[in-house]
């Protein structure tokens, strides 16, 4: 069972990752072609810039897979959901900070991007992405439970899907002439539709996680373990 979960998250895992980096070609070419070098280079750099931002996970997706591994298989579903109420706190904390460091760069644009870009493009965009970006980590513990019980292939499926949906998506508003800005908060609707599957799937896939018991408290060594 356990091989077949491993197989199939590789296999999805490749066909996304195809999916990807074909649609996203296309996005970028379409980007040039419609809005110039000027929008381009700004989409290009917004992008660049919340990678850096999403820097702030540390890579603690992998460690917090860990932590939940041990409760999951042996479903002692009291520690289970302590600990997912714990690194939900932790990636709801992450999207704050995100969010408060990405409005704070608001201050800044202008003086980084050097274009000719008018304030609409170049403020609502920059806001959509720090939006968008923020609202990832919010479904972020969803995914960390899903990968810690096996089930990345539907991590993989749900992320890659969607996502290149919304380049396709996005060429198309771009072929219809739709104003830069609106091409771009296509990205925050990807997540937001990403939030609510994946909330869905974890409740399906995960009741226990909802059924709270009255001796269900934070204990220190659960936190300790998060630490």
């Amino acid at each position: 069972m356990f091989r077949n979960k491993v197989a199939l998250g590789s296999q999805i895992g490749l066909f996304t990752s195809v999916l990807i980096l074909i649609t996203n070609f296309f996005l970028r070419s379409y980007f040039v072609k419609v809005y110039g070098a000027d929008l381009t280079g700004y989409y290009l750099l917004v992008v660049q810039l919340m990678g850096v931002l999403n820097l702030a996970e540390l890579g603690i997706s992998t460690a917090l897979t860990y932590i939940l591994f041990k409760p999951l298989h042996r479903k002692e579903n009291s520690e289970l959901r302590q600990l997912y109420f714990i690194i939900k706190k932790i990636y709801h904390f992450i999207a704050l900070g995100i969010l408060v460091i990405g409005l704070l760069f608001f201050l800044l644009l202008n003086s980084i991007v050097n274009a000719s870009i008018s304030p609409e493009n170049l403020y609502i965009t920059w806001g959509v992405f720090v939006i968008s970006t923020s609202l990832s980590y919010l479904y972020s513990a969803q995914s960390v439970i899903l990968t810690a019980d096996q089930n990345v292939y539907l991590v993989k499926l749900i992320t890659g899907l969607t996502r290149s949906l919304a380049y396709i998506l996005q060429i198309f508003l771009m072929i219809c002439g739709v104003s830069f800005w609106i091409v771009c908060a296509i990205e925050l609707l990807s997540n937001v539709i990403q939030l609510i599957l994946f909330n869905k799937l974890t409740l399906k896939k995960y009741p226990q996680l909802v059924k709270l018991d009255i001796t269900d408290t934070i204990n220190k060594e659960n936190i300790i373990s998060v630490k």
